[in-house]
């Protein structure tokens, strides 16, 4: 809290966090499978979390460059980011989410994503998307009646995005 008793943005971004809309009870699962980016800078911080409703949520965020042990944010600029997330049914006609909605972790509110595309295969494709030192969390709704996907199989008996028959 500041002197004058207001939260701190910091406060507001962790309470959502365990927020009950954002990542209560949500299970973190490998990105490999399910992200991939081309132009991804190394200082580029990725996490999936699968959560109970069957959504995933996508937290990105720009860590800052430390060259030679020097701080320097002012020459550590926002990543500008394509990527793509991938449509785990392969079928543009049976997708497994719905576009992606940004979640703003100070009120817990939802907007759109400006340039979403997907391709033959139902992938979403994400382009010139802003990522800088605050996390961004984006929430890829599962759509109802969309196949299971498995993400990971332990023990490791298959690849990510094996489907199987139960």
């Amino acid at each position: 809290m500041h002197s004058t008793f207001v939260e701190k943005d910091a406060f507001k971004y962790v309470s959502r966090l365990g927020d009950a809309n954002a990542f209560s009870d949500s299970v973190a699962i490998a990105s490999g499978y399910l992200f991939s980016s081309t132009n991804a800078p190394t200082t580029l911080e990725k996490h999936l979390f699968k959560a109970p409703d069957g959504s995933v949520l996508l937290a990105l965020w720009n860590s800052y460059n430390v060259n030679a042990n020097s701080f320097d944010p002012a020459n550590d600029p926002d990543a500008v980011l394509s990527f793509t997330f991938k449509n785990p049914s392969g079928s543009s006609t049976n997708t497994t989410f719905d576009n992606p909605a940004k979640v703003n972790l100070l009120t817990g509110g939802t907007s759109s994503v400006a340039i979403v595309t997907r391709d033959a295969s139902g992938n979403i494709n994400v382009s010139n998307f802003t990522v800088g030192k605050d996390p961004v969390v984006l929430k890829f709704a599962a759509r109802a009646g969309a196949p299971v996907a498995a993400y990971s199989v332990k023990p490791v008996q298959g690849a990510a995005g094996t489907e199987l028959t139960v």
